[in-house]
């Protein structure tokens, strides 16, 4: 007797803390709008009423908005079905109350008889009349491993602290009429210079008990292999954006905005610079990729031309997709189209994290550069080392490391960066 009175007592306040959720609710809602003088003005004033008017059309859109929330919960909540038969509008807030109040009861009334039905014996139980798809499916996340597919690689040794490379330059070239030139002798000689940038790594892992083990086993879940893969995931998308971004905090730096790497303007036409937008005409735009590769060559001093080297020109996806429009009315060529195919130039469309905002100013930007380790590359170990199992009370940890350092643009003039478009 005492229990199904604690019962019925602990129902009473799940009821009176749905009727209390629902009145903030609404309250909430109309504070909101209320402040808003001229949506207040609109609803009113505008239309003739006077405030007492009003104030009365606010509580009858109050109770719209209760009477709609009813509608939403019968689509999404099976208890909630027949709810709305229920809805009275209401004129003061002693009889919203109550009136909330009732249907707060019979959705919870729904609830337990669902539950009841659940428990009962019986020959059928709900899971078993329901369609399960055996297929397993994961949300889906943004692309990785790009640094792969884009950008040139050479592995770290393990155990490395930085990573090097040098430069040797020649030096000794003289003019006709110099000294040096009168002895008949030119001695030329060479000056070198070493680079350095740290190894970091990105330590990630995964962790669970037994009794999760036993669990996934009796409930033929894969749960080891989706935490391996959310692992692998979680250290590509870190590597990826130290890849083109770099890290500021490690003081690595990334292709996208590497110091080394030179800057130009997209040019202005009919007012515009942007290639998103229409006033900018296809020929304007065409200019501007040819003054990209143009510039690369006269900074490399004709070693890096588009006759030369395929260039990969890295674009955001809504900058890449404006692209796809024709070249003149009533043909079938695209501006795209007809870049690629007069040009060593391939147009990758990338997330718009690394490209979109990241120029100068916060202007969009596009990145050309040949695919060539000589000229940019990124330092990775591909591999995933698996520290040794670790014990924390009754869980267990099992964490990965990726090995990486900085994007080097050993070359830096073959490359442009090309801005505000």
């Amino acid at each position: 007797m005492i229990e199904k009175q604690q019962v019925r007592i602990d129902a009473e306040k799940r009821i009176d803390a749905a009727v209390c959720a629902e009145q903030a609710r609404l309250d909430g809602i109309m504070n909101s709008l209320i402040r808003n003088n001229a949506w207040v003005f609109s609803m009113g004033a505008q239309n003739g009423k006077t405030p007492m008017e009003t104030t009365a059309a606010l509580g009858r859109f109050s109770e719209t908005l209760r009477k709609l929330q009813l509608g939403i919960s019968e689509m999404w909540h099976p208890e909630c079905k027949g709810a709305s038969r229920l809805f009275v509008r209401t004129d003061n807030n002693t009889d919203r109350a109550a009136n909330i109040k009732e249907i707060a009861a019979f959705i919870h009334q729904n609830k337990m008889n669902k539950l009841r039905m659940d428990a009962d014996d019986g020959i059928f139980f709900d899971p078993m009349l329901a369609d399960i798809d055996p297929t397993r499916y994961r949300v889906k996340k943004q692309p990785t491993g790009l640094w792969e597919k884009y950008l040139p690689t050479k592995g770290i040794a393990i155990g490395a602290t930085n990573t090097y490379y040098r430069m040797y330059e020649g030096t000794g070239a003289t003019a006709e009429s110099s000294p040096g030139k009168m002895t008949g002798i030119n001695l030329v000689g060479v000056r070198n210079k070493q680079f350095a940038s740290p190894v970091e790594t990105s330590a990630v892992g995964y962790a669970l008990t037994t009794d999760d083990q036993r669990k996934a086993m009796f409930a033929q879940e894969p749960l080891i292999e989706e935490l391996v893969f959310a692992t692998i995931q979680a250290h590509r998308r870190q590597v990826d954006k130290t890849a083109w971004l770099g890290n500021l905090i490690l003081g690595l730096e990334g292709a996208i905005n590497h110091a080394g790497v030179g800057n130009i303007q997209a040019a202005l036409n009919n007012g515009a610079r942007s290639w998103k937008n229409p006033a900018k005409v296809n020929d304007a735009i065409y200019a501007d990729i040819v003054a990209a590769l143009s510039a690369i060559a006269v900074n490399s001093k004709e070693v890096w031309t588009p006759q030369s080297a395929m260039y990969y020109c890295l674009l955001d996806r809504l900058t890449f997709d404006s692209l796809n429009r024709r070249m003149a009315t009533g043909t079938d060529t695209t501006l795209r189209n007809f870049i690629t195919n007069n040009n060593s130039l391939k147009l990758v469309p990338m997330p718009a994290e690394y490209l979109a905002g990241t120029g100068p100013g916060g202007s969009d930007q596009a990145l050309f550069y040949p695919h060539d380790e000589t000229v940019i590359r990124f330092r990775v170990n591909p591999s995933i080392m698996w520290a040794p199992m670790q014990w924390e009370d009754l869980v267990m940890k099992f964490i990965g490391e990726f090995i990486y350092g900085s994007v080097e643009t050993i070359y830096p003039v073959a490359m442009i960066e090309l801005f505000d478009i």
